[in-house]
């Protein structure tokens, strides 16, 4: 509103209260504007910088769906892989036998001693090279070891998610083609007793149940993947997932921070390994169907005349102290945290009473992997093994295999 007022004979010009809050509400909605506008520009030049230049996942895809497995290694697959949040990049070259290894020759030559390796993404080796997985390592030192007869091979069929039952699977599919003269079964003690009873996957995974001590597959995988809806959500920006990814890691892997979040009663959902040998329910129920399958997998190798060996591998918390201190800021007051502390190893123990019991060779690297996770990290910052992490359990597995002869030409 304006209004017309005189002073001595001169008129001017009023402008009324109401007028001018109007005309700051404009100035504000246009700074408003110019600041969303202004943001989102900067956004799509970020977006665009971030894919072409640093993106922050891509290229990963190296699956296909299987009616028995779930899903399998794509044979012939080639690409360059960049992990959420660009943490790793690494190139993966699939054999168009479906393995992360050269392709092997059928039937096996004369002379040579193979190694049927397997395994989840920690033997594929998810994030490293493949000439810096466990496999490739062992097979590099066996070679070294002896440059005459026999001439060794290792193959990695190590799968990103695959659990007990899908490495079992996975043998009777290529036991008689590859012919091995030995079996290592990498057991993860993170999350494949999970795994083994399709914990978070059951849509995709062949589940098995315990039934009268047999068992049962729990129900056939449908011919077709279900078709899935395409929508689009915040977390497939790369510029969202650059920031979110790193101030979550600072906040999360901060000791300050984890100790305010503990003050504040945050809790996080509870640690893969802490939920499945922790948790007395579900360990109960876990390690019964685990155990069953370790048992058909020993079973099918034994009447092949070859030898199993099993490989422990330990979960961070137990070989890394900084990730040991951050399980009990966060967990220490939890019953399977608390647990935890009172007996770190009882995944190990559990194991290698197995191994026992069945007369199978087990390997535990634990001691190993402390020693030189005190020295320098052997985890990429997902938490899959880096190169020195996959060369010392390599080492252990060479160790054990010269001491107990299981190579040994017959």
């Amino acid at each position: 509103m304006e209004g017309i007022s005189k002073v001595d004979g001169v008129s001017f010009q009023v402008r009324l209260p109401s007028d001018m809050g109007k005309t700051r509400l404009k100035t504000w909605g246009f700074r408003v504007v110019t600041l969303g506008l202004t943001l989102l520009l900067l956004t799509v030049v970020f977006e665009v910088g971030f894919r072409l230049v640093y993106p922050q996942y891509g290229g990963c895809k190296y699956s296909d769906r299987d009616a028995e497995l779930g899903w399998r290694l794509s044979p012939g697959h080639s690409a360059r892989c960049v992990s959420r949040g660009h943490r790793t990049v690494s190139h993966i070259e699939i054999s168009h036998q479906g393995f992360r290894s050269p392709a092997v020759e059928v039937p096996k030559p004369p002379g040579m001693r193979r190694i049927f390796m397997l395994g989840d993404s920690m033997t594929f080796g998810t994030g490293i090279g493949a000439s810096e997985t466990t496999a490739a390592v062992l097979e590099a030192r066996l070679r070294e070891t002896d440059s005459a007869q026999p001439l060794y091979e290792v193959v990695n069929a190590g799968t990103p998610g695959y659990g007990t039952a899908q490495q079992w699977l996975l043998y009777q599919r290529w036991a008689d083609e590859l012919d091995p003269d030995a079996v290592i079964l990498m057991f993860f003690i993170g999350n494949d007793l999970e795994n083994n009873v399709c914990y978070s996957t059951w849509e995709t995974h062949p589940c098995f149940r315990l039934e009268n001590g047999e068992l049962v597959l729990e129900s056939a995988l449908p011919e077709e993947e279900p078709a899935r809806r395409e929508s689009w959500s915040l977390g497939q920006l790369h510029t969202y997932i650059f920031f979110h990814d790193r101030l979550q890691s600072l906040a999360i892997a901060n000791p300050t921070m984890a100790r305010l979040l503990a003050t504040l009663g945050y809790q996080r959902k509870l640690t893969n390994t802490l939920h499945s040998w922790y948790d007395d329910e579900f360990l109960a129920r876990s390690w019964g169907v685990t155990e069953a399958l370790l048992n058909a997998l020993e079973a099918d190798v034994r009447a092949d005349g070859i030898p199993l060996i099993l490989v422990i591998l330990p979960s961070s918390p137990q070989t890394t102290e900084s990730f040991r201190q951050m399980t009990e800021l966060l967990y220490g007051e939890t019953p399977e945290g608390a647990a935890f502390f009172e007996d770190s190893r009882l995944p190990q123990r559990r194991l290698l009473g197995w191994a026992k019991e069945r007369g199978v060779i087990a390997i535990d690297p634990l001691d190993a992997m402390e020693r030189a996770a005190a020295g320098g990290s052997i985890y990429l910052p997902d938490r899959h093994f880096n190169p020195l992490g996959a060369r010392i359990i390599a080492q252990e597995i060479e160790n054990a295999l010269t001491s107990e002869g299981v190579l040994d030409p017959s």
